[in-house]
């Protein structure tokens, strides 16, 4: 096949470095941690780290989403490869 090419073991890295740092990252996460006895100031500084996990959370998710569209984008390519290869005449849907 000529133009593009995949290297689709350096693709299945990709995805394990992805799902890897996702997944170290929720570990971390675990959670936002008790608020500080701060008297009046309680309330506000224990909403700093509330926040800074709902972010990680959300990053998490984020990589996750990259590395499933990572596996998805490479099947395809895959099978458009496939399909070119033993079939050049059929088009790939």
């Amino acid at each position: 096949m000529s133009g593009y090419t995949i290297d689709h073991a350096a693709a299945q890295k990709i995805v394990q470095r992805l799902t890897g740092a996702a997944d170290d990252l929720n570990d971390k996460a675990g959670g936002a941690p008790p608020p500080p006895d701060a008297g009046v100031s309680t309330g506000p500084l224990a909403s700093v780290p509330a926040a800074l996990t709902e972010s990680l959370g959300e990053t998490v998710e984020g990589i996750d989403r990259c590395a499933a569209g990572v596996v998805a984008n490479g099947d395809a390519y895959l099978k458009a490869e496939i399909t070119n290869t033993v079939e050049p005449w059929r088009a790939v849907p």
